[in-house]
């Protein structure tokens, strides 16, 4: 009897609040995002940029918040420390649910593992993704989505980013950028508003770690509610606004007496106000089709055979995804997406007044839109090109078998 006792003792006693096994470090295992896309775990993110972790009995009790522009490896008592593929990570603010750090710029891309470790306990570990180009646009409300975080005012408007790459000035782990002269971003970036490239200063900040300042002039970000789209070594981040519309908007344009049946309607999928209206398929194959242009105010007839070979499709033009392009084939046509539609397509860009026309060096059946912006014509025989949106200019890809 009393052995049996002292069984059920112990087995309260393992049980118990106070516990060791209680106060280890746990990781949310799908709770580890990129701090500013919060994109659905495992989290992709660059080197030298912020990772957000969320769990149970991660920092001190108390809040931490880094304060001053160099970070620290480890805080507290018993000392709490993140740990990516056993790298010690600089700590931006920690707290017993969550901790925000900076992938240390010295870790290599792929799949890396995330633990927390406080005093001799340590968390299991979370999986994340390095990758050197992970952009990502600071949100007002911290979400990763809708009106993005500006910091500012006068002669210049900085948006807030991480992810962007190398800079050309050697920055380490844990620290800002300089302040004179300022760290250039070094990878191509690209930054469109409402579809249009706009013109930035790129350059790590000099007051936060793991973060670039992203300075334009107060007008480019003065019309609420259009689109902001950064593209940092051929990957897109999260798309945000210019701020938020609290009324509706109504702009009109008269149709143009020719149009009296409407067959079909095209719109761009991040210019506003930017999309193509054309008549039903004629005879010939064409259809006869206007660019309408809300933001200048402006409608332009295409005088060109736009066309398709589906003789039942409402429209010839069609949008590139996560881009401001509108895009169409021009005619007469050759054959069929098998073996090649045309040799010739038009591309109508809000950046420019006049439509690009693309003559290619073989009859192709398929567009597609990249991440960084431009478009792969592909064809018969795995032909293919990549092609500059803005100006038309064409690269040259090695056929693929198949």
């Amino acid at each position: 009897m009393r052995v049996q006792s002292w069984a059920f003792w112990l087995t309260l006693a393992t049980l118990a609040p106070g516990a060791v096994g209680q106060t280890a470090p746990v990781v949310n295992p799908r709770g580890v995002r990129n701090e500013f896309s919060v994109m659905p775990a495992p989290a992709a993110v660059s080197p030298g940029g912020l990772l957000r972790i969320t769990g149970l009995n991660l920092g001190p009790a108390e809040e931490f918040r880094a304060a001053g522009p160099v970070l620290p490896l480890e805080i507290g008592d018993p000392p709490v420390q993140v740990l990516i593929n056993n790298r010690p990570a600089p700590l931006v603010s920690a707290s017993p649910s969550v901790i925000v750090c900076q992938v240390p710029l010295e870790l290599q891309g792929g799949a890396a593992q995330v633990v927390v470790r406080r005093g001799e306990s340590v968390s299991r570990g979370a999986r994340i993704d390095i990758r050197r180009n992970v952009p990502a646009i600071l949100s007002a409300a911290g979400t990763g989505h809708g009106m993005a975080a500006t910091t500012g005012s006068g002669a210049a408007v900085r948006l807030r980013a991480t992810g962007l790459g190398r800079t050309g000035t050697e920055i380490a782990t844990g620290q800002p950028g300089p302040a004179d002269p300022l760290a250039l971003v070094a990878d191509p970036v690209r930054l469109l508003i409402d579809g249009a490239p706009v013109d930035a200063r790129i350059t790590a900040s000099p007051e936060r770690a793991g973060e670039f300042d992203i300075e334009v002039e107060p007008a480019v970000l003065g019309r609420a509610g259009e689109v902001i789209q950064l593209i940092a070594g051929g990957v897109a981040a999260n798309p945000l606004t210019t701020g938020s519309r609290s009324k509706s908007e109504v702009l009109f344009l008269a149709t143009p007496p020719e149009l009296s049946t409407i067959g079909g309607l095209t719109l761009s999928d991040l210019r506003s106000g930017y999309a193509t209206l054309n008549a039903p398929r004629a005879e010939s194959g064409c259809y006869a089709t206007w660019l309408f242009d809300f933001k200048l105010n402006r409608v332009q007839a295409q005088d060109e055979c736009l066309t398709l070979p589906n003789r039942q499709a409402a429209a010839a033009v069609n949008a590139i995804g996560n881009s401001p392009f509108l895009i169409s084939w021009l005619g007469p046509l050759e054959a069929d997406i098998a073996n090649g539609i045309s040799a010739r397509f038009r591309i109508l860009s809000p950046a420019k007044e006049a439509a690009v026309d693309v003559t290619l060096p073989f009859s192709a059946g398929q567009i597609a839109g990249l991440p960084d912006g431009r478009l792969m014509v592909t064809g018969p025989g795995g032909n293919a090109v990549r092609v500059e949106a803005d100006s038309g200019a064409m690269t040259e890809v090695e056929p693929q078998a198949g």
